[in-house]
């Protein structure tokens, strides 16, 4: 474990590839250790594989009680999304929702947001307008 005492938080990271995840997160010393680190941190927090490369993330939700999906822009198909989507609506953790990762908000326009085109005017499109049309 590692203390970031700047930001202070604790880290526990796996340097090694573990072949099947599984072997070692379906076990009760996981679960001890889970339990343990729930009374001695005020959020714990699981990060876990890309849902499509393995089962380790439904794994871990049964342990959460929330989750949050970390999507990276136009890394992943639609399909594969609402499929992970849907997955992680049925586990036991609540589903917060996504976040979008690695966004480009070129295609957005030059101040980085929609814009309403017509609707931006809205004197125009007023009630007073449309009654004297």
């Amino acid at each position: 474990m590692q203390y970031d005492k700047a930001m202070q938080i604790c880290t526990i990271l796996n340097d090694k590839g573990i072949d099947d995840a599984q072997e070692y997160l379906n076990t009760e010393r996981f679960e001890r250790f889970l339990a343990a680190a729930r009374k001695a941190f005020d959020y714990v927090i699981l990060d876990s594989s890309p849902v499509s490369a393995g089962t380790d993330t439904e794994y871990l939700q049964e342990y959460a009680d929330a989750a949050l999906l970390i999507v990276r822009q136009d890394r992943v198909k639609i399909s594969d999304l609402n499929d992970a989507v849907e997955m992680m609506k049925e586990g036991k953790s609540k589903f917060l929702g996504y976040v979008l990762n690695g966004f480009d908000k070129s295609g957005f326009g030059s101040q980085g947001g929609y814009g309403y085109g017509k609707y931006g005017k809205y004197g125009r499109y007023s009630r007073n307008a449309a009654e004297n049309n």
